[in-house]
């Protein structure tokens, strides 16, 4: 299992962009399962999917300015 961390904001088109520079390829190029973690807030379930180093998010109803992506089971990162 391969699992990232990445800070992240949201743009208007309701995707998460990624930070730290990484750019993350799909295994599945489907779906991918991720948690979204924000102070104050209980974890959310998220599906997304992935073009480069944006993520396009489904399962998150209300967007805040920020907060922390864990990525779990079939992503890699490439430099």
């Amino acid at each position: 299992m391969v699992v990232h961390v990445i800070n992240t904001n949201f743009d208007d088109a309701r995707q998460l962009v990624t930070q730290n520079g990484l750019i993350l390829n799909l295994k599945n190029p489907v779906y991918s399962k991720a948690t979204f973690y924000q102070a104050g807030e209980s974890p959310i379930q998220l599906t997304i999917t992935a073009t480069g180093n944006h993520l396009e998010v489904s399962g998150i109803d209300s967007l805040d300015s920020w907060g922390v992506v864990l990525l779990k089971n079939v992503f890699e990162s490439n430099p």
